[in-house]
This record gives C-alpha cells, structure tokens and sequence, in this order.
C-alpha cells in the first residue's frame, strides 16, 4: 500500500516519535490483519521545527530506523 500519511503534533519531538511509532506499529497490525503489505522501504521522516541540531529517528516494528530528512517526495 502506498501513500499513507501519519502526522503528529505536540510540544515534544520524542513524544511526536512515540505516537508515530505507536500509531506505525498499529496501522502495520491492522494491515497484516487484513492481507495488506505496506512498502516500508519507501517510509520517510521530516520534522518541522525551528532547531537544525535535532535530528530524532523513527523506529518502525520490524526494527527499521528512518532518519529524518530535510526534504522529502
């Protein structure tokens, strides 16, 4: 499956990890459920803020680390 967006918000960035990371790991449940295959490879990362020197990961359930980036498609 492609194009899914998931967007979170908060006044932490670790917390905008965890929910990502929570709500990844339950939409990749929810698809295997179902007989759906998500193309992980494809999963990218942007943080909008203003500070350059934070730069955290996202860890998807099969232990794939996505780096942020500063542009992304």
């Amino acid at each position: 499956m492609d194009d899914i967006s998931l967007t979170a918000s908060s006044k932490s960035f670790k917390k905008n990890i965890q929910i990502l990371e929570r709500e990844a790991g339950e939409l990749i449940a929810l698809g295997n459920k179902n007989y759906i295959e998500f193309d992980i490879i494809k999963t990218e990362l942007i943080h909008f803020h203003i500070s350059l020197k934070l730069n955290l990961p996202l860890t998807l359930p099969n232990r794939v680390v996505v780096q942020p980036k500063r542009l992304i498609k």
